[in-house]
């Protein structure tokens, strides 16, 4: 097999993290009395600002609207590795492959499991993009409160352990912490009461801890990292219609496209959520904040209504217009048929900016979050 662009990336990791290792620049010494440490993604290192204050100096490899699904260090990351003394993982698949070059160079790193003690749940399918059958443990733990508190205590002791002296401050910070994250969590539960057992629609499958912490269902547009086959789009709309789902929530790091025909399908819009921001606490409210007011736009659903009176008169709409719906799929410029020539007989194929054949188009493509047909 011809080497790839990234398997040389990942091959110069320990000769860049040897040369770090000979020293270096002024502005780097200035911050020798705070440990040095690393984080995978921006998640993991608000933790660990959080809880190490002002004896740590923090880096992260993932950036603001990068995809960690498809990351690769930069030459620049990987000498400033070569200095840290800890690396706080999470369990981002890039990040198996990552450390174990990493240690190559720095073996003297010590790697925190930042989810050690969490139970994870399975991502169905490929997981990730990377295996093809059984799935892989989803790590998203971080939106979950309970389990972002775990987090929090695992980081806490990695960083007394490499740092003794401040271990009391560490304890002092978690504490803080700690508090912040219950009180999160009871506003947000408080919030999403009313809605337990409701659906909420996603792109990527990334907020499964969420929805477990709140009593509600992920169902997402991606399956395992992969486009859905025909059947199981056309089910997950039908789905969505009949439940009156308005919105289809898009993360940043992912072209936002695709979600829009979806969104368009099912007569709703895309709607925009970060779990992958620098600020846990904040980003966890704006999320539970988000589904609410699609919750509260959504129609009547057909299953658990409390006001009974006029119910039945609803229901009978419901399917007339879901039929009525269907019948005039063929006549819609964003119909099913635009996203698999199977499902469409018109021998003229719709250009990009159209429809995106998300589902005809290459894997690869469609998990990368580039728009398909660019280069």
């Amino acid at each position: 097999m011809k080497p790839t662009l990234a398997s040389y990336k990942f091959l110069a990791i320990p000769a860049l993290l040897l040369l770090a290792s000979c020293g270096g620049s002024t502005s780097e010494r200035r911050d020798e009395a705070r440990v040095p440490v690393f984080a995978g993604i921006p998640p993991v290192a608000y933790l660990v600002e959080q809880i190490g204050g002002k004896h740590v100096a923090v880096d992260v490899l993932v950036q603001p609207g990068q995809d960690p699904h498809t990351f690769e260090p930069t030459p620049r990351q990987a000498m400033a590795i070569a200095r840290a003394k800890l690396f706080f993982e999470i369990g981002m698949p890039f990040e198996v492959a990552l450390l174990q070059k990493i240690r190559e160079g720095n073996p003297q790193l010590t790697l925190v499991d930042v989810g050690k003690g969490i139970k994870k749940r399975m991502i169905e399918g490929c997981g990730h993009g990377h295996h093809a059958e059984g799935g892989e443990p989803d790590p998203h733990v971080w939106l979950s409160p309970a389990y972002l508190k775990i987090a929090a205590k695992n980081i806490a002791a990695g960083l007394s352990a490499a740092d003794p002296i401040h271990a009391a401050d560490y304890q002092r910070h978690l504490d803080s912490l700690v508090a912040k994250i219950e009180a999160t969590h009871r506003q947000i539960a408080t919030m999403l009461a009313p809605y337990r057992g409701r659906s909420f629609l996603v792109f990527h499958p990334g907020f499964g801890y969420f929805a477990d912490a709140y009593g509600l269902k992920e169902e997402a547009v991606e399956e395992g990292g992969r486009p859905p086959a025909p059947k199981q789009l056309r089910a997950l709309i039908e789905k969505a219609k009949a439940e009156g789902i308005k919105a289809v929530f898009v993360q940043p790091e992912f072209d936002p496209h695709s979600a829009e025909v979806v969104a368009k399908e099912i007569g709703g819009r895309v709607v925009l959520i970060n779990g992958l921001g620098g600020d846990v606490l904040r980003d966890l409210v704006d999320i539970a904040t988000k589904i609410e007011k699609s919750f509260q736009a959504e129609t009547p659903r057909r299953h658990g209504d409390s006001n009974t009176e006029g119910l039945a008169p609803r229901r009978e709409g419901a399917r007339n217009g879901l039929k009525e719906g269907l019948r005039n799929q063929s006549a819609s410029r964003l119909s099913l048929s635009s996203f698999s020539p199977s499902l469409s007989s018109s021998p003229t194929p719709l250009c990009v900016r159209e429809a995106p054949s998300f589902l005809s188009a290459s894997p690869s493509c469609f998990t990368s979050g580039v728009r398909c047909g660019q280069s």
